[in-house]
């Protein structure tokens, strides 16, 4: 992201509040642990998703809900 990186995005996006469900995904790079628990304070450590994805994960993505 140009500005922000996704954590400053979380950050400001739990500010705003939103009366329907909205599902957020994170697709990264990053397999790091720190990161994995860090989603998990967004309460979206389920949608934590490691590049590459597969199109059979991204299948299992979609279709998940």
């Amino acid at each position: 992201m140009p500005v922000w990186d996704g954590w400053q995005f979380l950050d400001a996006f739990k500010e705003i509040p939103v009366e329907d469900k909205i599902d957020i995904y994170i697709l990264t790079s990053s397999n790091n642990e720190a990161d994995i628990e860090r989603a998990k304070n967004y309460n979206i450590d389920s949608n934590y998703i490691v590049k590459p994805i597969t199109l059979e994960k991204l299948k299992d993505v979609i279709f998940s809900e």
